[in-house]
């Protein structure tokens, strides 16, 4: 079946397939669920972001140094995706529900006692863990979806990956409605020494007492739910298997004999054949090992841009004195989270009927450029209002919000996307999100604010020539394929002609 056919039916059964959704209580009860639990992580896991500077207080250092923070998270969810994305697979694959219960409980714990930590290394440790978490539920979570709904989980992903940029809307409301009218950097707890903060005295920050304790209760919530599903889904899985030994009695026998088997837990012979660039690249080794090496370090630099911002911006805002009453200086971040949530939903229908993914990239990415030249500008020689502000920031959530999804579907498009793949394309953002977030904290604190954007655009400059690379050796090398398979099936007609007139000749 060609493309055009493909879209024809679709369109035909689209009331069919709504109806298909509504039919399955069950597993739509578990992705409804699914997506508020999404948007709890969401919560949980920007709520550090609008507390940056409250947070450098309670532990007593400065900017540059509880930049560690960011290190830990992104380190702790680059270690889960590593362990349980390339080398422990099946523990995932079969046992995702009993992982999420688990998921949930470990930052509804580290959530819960974050406001209480005088120490950077405590506070770290408790990122630590909610980065691993994190990395848990994303791989967890996809894992259930997938296996639950099969070929039609492209829906109800899309929809509970909605849930995150609602859960970071709420966690700037929930710490705006728990701020004190106070500004976070007062000259009777602080003083400034060559840009750098310090701490006169311990002040306990009790304006975090409220938020992170609203967050961990939304994380237990979503831990009890997950465990009252492992249940049931458990449950449901006996009965499943239960009618395939009344249905299938040919096959028990078969099915017995594989379950005796013992399971090898990591393969490295099919590890190294399924990491291979040739297996990757469909047969071609330099190909896709240069391909995949420009994606991997397209996305380390996407993470950094999104670390930078998300976690640095509403201090840039407070540390500018844009906004002079700090509980309002908070909102300025919901005109990116709240942008980004509908940019991804109006994305999804562009890629889906009107626009190929490489050319949404290419929009997307030039408007971030161009996004980021227009701080540089504002910032440096125009100057920043609130006005000015908040359409920057819009712009910048509208331009960033389809990078992450589009790249995975343009990727699928000419790469044989496996887990490990996939896996590692999740981990370089990580690991970016882990050198750029120290790198963004060191040049806030030591060289100013207004530099964290000059290091912002950089990083986009960077994105923006790799992915040009990218596309490039992509058209060519499918030109080339193009032509190769035209030419064979030319030839293959060729030979198929001669021996018609052969055979013609003996006749």
């Amino acid at each position: 079946m060609n493309e055009k056919e493909t879209h024809s039916n679709d369109g035909g059964h689209i009331e069919n397939g709504l109806n298909y959704y509504l039919k399955q209580k069950w597993k739509l009860f578990v992705t409804l669920f699914s997506l508020f639990s999404f948007m709890t992580m969401g919560m949980e896991l920007e709520i550090s972001g609008s507390t940056m500077l409250p947070l450098s207080i309670q532990v007593r250092t400065n900017l540059a140094k509880l930049s560690w923070i960011i290190a830990a998270k992104s380190f702790g969810y680059m270690i889960i995706v590593v362990f349980f994305g390339l080398l422990f697979q099946s523990i995932t694959k079969n046992y995702s529900e009993f992982i999420l219960p688990i998921a949930y409980l470990l930052p509804s714990i580290a959530t819960a006692l974050t406001p209480y930590f005088k120490s950077l290394w405590a506070l770290c440790i408790a990122l630590l863990f909610q980065g691993i978490s994190h990395g848990l539920i994303d791989l967890a979570l996809n894992t259930l979806i997938t296996n639950m709904w099969s070929s039609r989980s492209t829906a109800p992903l899309n929809c509970i990956y909605f849930g995150y940029p609602v859960g970071a809307l709420l966690s700037i409301i929930v710490v705006r409605s728990f701020r004190q009218n106070d500004p976070l950097i007062d000259k009777n707890y602080m003083k400034y020494s060559n840009s750098t903060i310090i701490i006169k005295e311990n002040y306990f920050q009790s304006e975090l007492v409220g938020a992170y304790i609203m967050t961990s209760i939304f994380c237990l919530i979503s831990s009890i739910g997950f465990a009252l599903m492992a249940y049931k889904q458990n449950q449901y899985k006996k009965k499943e298997k239960l009618k395939k030994l009344v249905t299938l009695q040919s096959n028990v026998k078969e099915e017995i004999n594989i379950q005796s088997k013992s399971k090898r837990l990591f393969n490295q012979s099919n590890f190294w054949k399924i990491c291979s660039p040739t297996t990757c690249g469909q047969g071609y080794f330099a190909y896709g090992f240069i391909l995949i090496f420009l994606i991997l370090l397209f996305n380390f630099f996407v993470g950094g841009i999104e670390q930078g911002f998300t976690k640095f911006f509403i201090s840039f805002v407070e540390q500018e004195q844009i906004n002079p009453n700090k509980k309002d200086s908070i909102y300025s971040m919901i005109f990116y989270w709240l942008p980004m949530l509908i940019g991804r939903i109006f994305s999804t229908f562009l890629t889906v009927s009107l626009i190929s993914p490489h050319i949404m990239l290419t929009i997307s990415l030039f408007l971030c450029l161009l996004t980021y030249l227009l701080w540089i500008l504002f910032i440096w020689y125009i100057g920043l209002n609130r006005i000015s502000l908040f359409l920057l920031v819009t712009a910048n959530g509208l331009s960033m919000s389809p990078i992450s999804a589009t790249l995975i579907g343009w990727v699928k498009q000419f790469l044989q996307l496996t887990p490990i793949e996939l896996s590692l394309i999740l981990s370089s953002n990580a690991t970016g999100g882990i050198v750029f977030g120290l790198i963004s904290g060191f040049i806030f604190q030591h060289y100013g604010a207004k530099h964290l954007f000059t290091l912002l655009i950089v990083l986009i400059f960077i994105v923006f020539i790799l992915f040009l690379f990218a596309l490039f050796l992509q058209r060519f090398h499918s030109k080339r394929e193009n032509k190769y398979q035209t030419n064979e099936a030319i030839n293959q007609e060729d030979n198929t002609f001669e021996t018609f007139l052969r055979h013609n000749q003996y006749d």
